[in-house]
């Protein structure tokens, strides 16, 4: 008898540790859909942002720096570096011109958010950060 209650006992201990670590991954995966969901919806107000500056005397990387910044409560966010790999919050905006087909044309604003999802929960005691980016045209 003595054994089979061990046994219990290490059986429960093994289910708890599963449904912790079952738990955990949970918890950290909806996390990084309410990032990238965050990161989508800054992306396109962004992208909005700097189609308006572009039509006026305001810079739009500027301006969808600002629009990212006030979307996700933060004053992290900078333009990306010209040149290398992008940095983590960082804002990269390319601006372009498209034909419409009846000889006119028009402007194009494409903004591409580049950010680092670290979670809150770490999986057995480690940390994972895990890159994103989100763009969006206007």
């Amino acid at each position: 008898m003595g054994s089979s209650r061990g046994q219990a006992l290490v059986e429960t201990a093994i289910a708890m540790l599963m449904m912790s670590i079952l738990f955990a991954v949970i918890v950290t995966g909806g996390q990084l859909i309410g990032f990238s969901i965050g990161l989508s919806n800054a992306a396109g107000t962004a992208a909005t942002a700097a189609a308006k500056a572009a039509d006026g005397s305001t810079d739009p990387t500027a301006a969808a720096i600002n629009a990212v910044n006030q979307e996700q409560s933060s004053s992290a966010w900078t333009a990306c570096p010209a040149s290398g790999p992008p940095t983590p919050s960082c804002v990269a905006v390319t601006s372009s011109t498209q034909s419409t087909g009846s000889g006119t044309s028009i402007n194009v604003e494409q903004v591409t958010l580049h950010a680092t999802f670290t979670p809150i929960i770490n999986v057995l005691g480690v940390s994972f950060p895990i890159a994103l980016s989100a763009s969006s045209g206007t």
